[in-house]
């Protein structure tokens, strides 16, 4: 090889070495310096489109805009492909008031890349005000996959459509591909969804779709029940969502042996573990199976556990097992029966717990169920007594059978 064609050879890697290294430099730079990018690389569509970008996030007024669209378009005509430039000069377009124009514009950018954050918010905005459904829940499923700081802003806004039912349709088909927002969404839906028959269908749909709600993604939505307004609607929608059909055993009280029930609340048990306060599934001290455990520091009354009864008026029996380890004072510990709304209940029977340490006891007492209860509760709840000192026991194989 002559000289000539050696040195030919090294000035054309040493130039393509430059060309790389001013490359690489306008990459990692774009973001932090787009400036400095731009000038080390006046070429690189990527790093005027993020010069752009900067700029825009900064634009004052008119005159900045202007010089954010000269960039951006600069930047599209360079690099074609980079969704940021074109999305960039569609952004300038809006702001001059032309969305129709900008819509496209961006449009083809989100198109383009579907990680442009900025371009899919937004088209999300905008097809949330157009209230254009199929887009907006689409729009909403790309953005939520990117940006766990965008849930609060936009769960509520997706659960505020839903009371179009043209939504059920397209955010059933997203919640289905179980995108890793769809537990948080459940529960701001739950809490705000504003047609209580679109929810349903929700629902209903994501269960046809084989990907129905778990227990813990409805809890928030049976939650809203009260325990007085609509209880047989209410029940039936909850029966109707259960992963299978509701046993024999549990037609009276869901889970009276507490060995489990995946369903949530208000109609199969509520724990209220607080402060001082136990209650949870437990081994059966005694035997096997689960048994409710709970316990409390006897200073004041305390909530262990409650269940919606949707009973029709008439006589019954309940009845229960305890054990406890130690003897505590008769009565501090029972089963309570109310009607009406769960914060303003009124009570119509309660069996007071006695036990024999050591042992299990079964207790029943009877008890009519008035024409004025359209919704009883069932407590289990702890009374200060008189010798203010704690109590615990277990329980076991709750009853309800018609007299």
């Amino acid at each position: 090889m002559n000289l000539l064609r050696a040195l030919s050879i090294i000035a054309a890697a040493i130039a393509l070495a430059i060309v790389i290294v001013q490359n690489g430099l306008s990459l990692s730079w774009a973001q932090s310096r787009p400036e400095a990018a731009s000038a080390a690389a006046p070429w690189s569509g990527i790093a005027r489109s993020w010069l752009a970008h900067r700029q825009m996030l900064t634009a004052r007024d008119a005159a900045d805009m202007d010089r954010v669209y000269v960039n951006a378009t600069r930047a599209a005509a360079r690099a074609p492909l980079e969704a940021e430039a074109s999305r960039n000069a569609g952004f300038v377009i809006a702001a001059r008031g032309d969305e129709l124009r900008a819509d496209k514009i961006i449009g083809a950018a989100a198109r383009t890349s579907k990680r442009d954050y900025f371009a899919h918010a937004w088209l999300l905005d905008r097809k949330f005000r157009l209230n254009q459904i199929d887009g907006a829940v689409e729009e909403a499923d790309i953005v939520l996959r990117q940006r766990t700081t965008s849930w609060p802003v936009i769960f509520p806004e997706l659960t505020r459509i839903t009371a179009d039912p043209r939504v059920v349709e397209p955010l059933a088909r997203a919640l289905a591909a179980r995108p890793y927002w769809r537990g948080t969404f459940f529960e701001t839906f739950g809490a705000k969804a504003p047609s209580h028959a679109n929810a349903f269908r929700l629902f209903r749909r994501l269960a046809s779709l084989r990907q129905p709600a778990s227990a813990s993604e409805q809890r928030s939505w049976f939650a809203r029940f009260d325990g007085e307004t609509d209880v047989k609607v209410w029940y039936l929608q909850w029966r109707t969502l259960l992963p299978e059909p509701l046993a024999k055993k549990h037609m009276h009280i869901r889970d009276g042996d507490f060995e489990g029930l995946d369903a949530p609340p208000p109609f199969a048990w509520m724990l209220r573990p607080s402060d001082g306060v136990y209650s949870e599934r437990s081994k059966n001290p005694d035997g096997p199976g689960q048994t409710l455990y709970v316990s409390f520091e006897g200073v004041r009354a305390a909530d262990f556990a409650v269940q919606s009864l949707p009973l029709s008026p008439g006589d019954y029996e309940i009845a229960a097992s305890v054990f406890a380890d130690d003897p505590i004072e008769a009565g501090k510990i029972g089963i309570h029966i109310r009607c009406g709304r769960f914060n303003s209940s009124r009570s119509i029977i309660r069996l007071g717990f006695s036990v024999t340490p050591g042992k299990w006891r079964r207790q029943s007492v009877g008890v009519t169920v008035p024409e004025d209860c359209p919704a009883p509760q069932l407590w289990i709840e702890g009374r200060q007594g008189t010798t203010l000192q704690p109590a615990s026991l277990w329980v076991d194989n709750i009853t309800i059978t018609p007299r």
